[in-house]
């Protein structure tokens, strides 16, 4: 396949061939982002304070083959065709997705508030961009200003959420949630409102192959008929067309609200560690192969040296000296064959098969009292 090569699209199946239709290459998307927030603690209450920021470039670059046509087919015969205004590069951008919030978490005895408040500015526009001339003369050299506040949109949008510790030992709460919140967005509206992107830049024309040598005998550059060719479908084949307006527009917001009552099982919260039992957790280490019964390994007790000098925690032994364990040697008999055969206990992941710590959760407000 070469740059001229034609692409063919056949009606009566939907199936295009020779070469794609149009191809965008390069498509360059990125997304730069600043963040800052300070958090201050006094008493019940612990406030933050936040800012961020961030700016978004779109660059597409559009091209169909060198002779910016393709050809459509019905049962193999030509029946029409579509004129490209390729190259072209358009460019959507934003300068903003900002958002500024103030927060506070204030603890009044049993109760817990979340209370806060964002406000959110969003700014995208088109940069000025030019065009040119397409290489087969059909378009002249474009060129477009600059488009600005695709979209511009303020928000304040207000936060309140809370917690009460029912019984006041930490274990069951009730907790509540009210919130609007504004959907992130990009370059879709900015592109919808780009100047290139509203142009007509393809058009189809009939065309009767009426010699057989399926090649267009006519002027394309004449936008009427001419030739084996109808007039273009479209005569405003290269220039902008506003198809959307927008009147009243804004971003779209998102209210949500939560109730949500929790509780603990078990004794009471504590960040003191607790020891996995491993020996309910483990697997098997000997498994039989379906069939004949022959073990695949062959256990065997041995003694190892252990360095560990870790001293004692909650739930886990101390380390010795000298430790015996079971090691396992693949049975020659069945080296090289697979046939497992799991069981519940393998569900459970090899980070679990360890002595280790961990906290339970806790509700914030249940280590803080006003």
């Amino acid at each position: 396949m070469t740059p001229d090569t034609i692409s063919i699209l056949e009606q009566t199946t939907g199936v295009r061939f020779n070469a794609r239709e149009t191809y965008d290459d390069p498509n360059v998307q990125d997304r730069f982002g600043e963040r800052f927030s300070l958090s201050y603690v006094t008493g019940s209450h612990a406030l933050k304070f936040g800012f961020q920021d961030e700016q978004g470039v779109l660059k597409a670059y559009r091209v169909a083959s060198s002779s910016n046509v393709s050809y459509t087919f019905s049962s193999g015969r030509p029946v029409s065709l579509t004129q490209y205004a390729t190259p072209y590069e358009l460019q959507n951008r934003f300068r903003h997705d900002m958002g500024i919030y103030a927060q506070d978490q204030w603890a009044i005895r049993r109760l817990t508030l979340n209370l806060g408040l964002r406000y959110d500015y969003f700014n995208g526009y088109v940069p000025a961009q030019h065009v040119a001339a397409t290489p087969n003369g059909w378009l002249p050299e474009r060129s477009y200003t600059q488009v600005n506040n695709v979209p511009l949109w303020k928000d304040l949008n207000p936060r309140i959420g809370g917690a009460y510790d029912l019984f006041g030992d930490g274990k069951t709460a009730l907790k509540a949630s009210l919130g609007r919140y504004v959907n992130r967005s990009v370059v879709e509206i900015a592109n919808a409102n780009n100047p290139i992107v509203a142009s007509v830049n393809q058009v189809t024309r009939s065309w009767n192959d009426t010699n057989g040598n399926f090649l267009p005998d006519c002027d394309l550059a004449n936008r009427g008929q001419n030739g084996e060719c109808g007039p273009l479908q479209n005569q405003n084949f290269g220039n902008p067309v506003v198809t959307t307006r927008y009147v009243g527009f804004r971003a779209e917001r998102l209210r949500r609200a939560s109730v949500q009552l929790g509780h603990e099982r078990g004794g009471a919260a504590s960040d003191r560690p607790r020891h996995v039992d491993d020996r309910r957790l483990l697997p098997q280490l000997v498994r039989q192969l379906q069939g004949d019964g022959q073990p695949a390994r062959c256990p065997r007790r041995t003694s190892i040296r252990s360095a560990s000098r870790r001293p004692p925690t909650a739930g886990c032994p101390v380390a010795a000296a000298t430790r015996s364990a079971t090691l396992c040697d693949i049975s020659p008999a069945k080296f090289g064959q697979s046939n497992n055969l799991g069981d519940a206990s393998e569900a459970i992941s090899a980070s679990r098969r360890r002595c280790r710590t961990s906290s339970p959760s806790r509700w914030t407000h249940a280590s803080r009292r006003a």
